[in-house]
């Protein structure tokens, strides 16, 4: 079902949730504000979990991680 989704807060939550499980890693994450779309919240959840996941995984050996959801233009 389509709604309106916060991506932004969902970024923010996902990254969140992994500093919890990983609090030694050190990532820096810059999100940009109240990107809002319109989609399946769970589609999106689960589209936004693997992205995200995979980003902190590649990201494990680089001297300043960072992971950088934004929108065009920024």
């Amino acid at each position: 079902m389509m709604k309106p989704v916060n991506l932004s807060h969902m970024a923010t939550e996902l990254i969140a949730d992994f500093r919890l499980a990983e609090p030694e890693r050190r990532v820096e994450a810059i999100i940009a504000p109240d990107i809002m779309v319109m989609g399946d919240p769970t589609l999106l959840l689960a589209m936004m979990g693997n992205l995200l996941a995979n980003a902190w995984k590649f990201k494990a050996d680089a001297l300043s991680p960072e992971a950088l959801p934004h929108t065009p233009g920024n």
